[in-house]
């Protein structure tokens, strides 16, 4: 998927993600967190998109994931993008060791 098109399903979509993680979790400031994991995530699964219909539904499905996990479930000492960071690219880590 090509930045443009993700850019637009962000757009499209960013706020609904958003809004639906506060009402899951009734915490702004968490939901922030969990609503960049759900895009992170998307990011990361881009080429499984383009099979995909309903980009929203899609969206808010991998946000209840996010919000049932133990990633999306913290508290104010542990941010959720800790669960995560291992799925970065580091620069002392080649990339073909990331998992897809």
């Amino acid at each position: 998927m090509e930045q443009q098109l993700f850019a637009e399903i962000y757009d499209a979509h960013g706020h609904a993600v958003y809004a639906h993680v506060v009402r899951m979790t009734s915490d702004r400031s968490g939901a922030e967190d969990i609503a960049s994991l759900t895009f992170l995530e998307a990011w990361r699964l881009r080429a499984t998109l383009g099979g995909v219909t309903n980009h929203r539904a899609w969206l808010l499905g991998v946000a209840t994931i996010s919000c049932a996990t133990p990633a999306g479930r913290h508290d104010a000492t542990e941010r959720p993008s800790r669960a995560y960071l291992h799925r970065m690219p580091c620069r002392t880590r080649p990339m073909e060791s990331y998992p897809a």
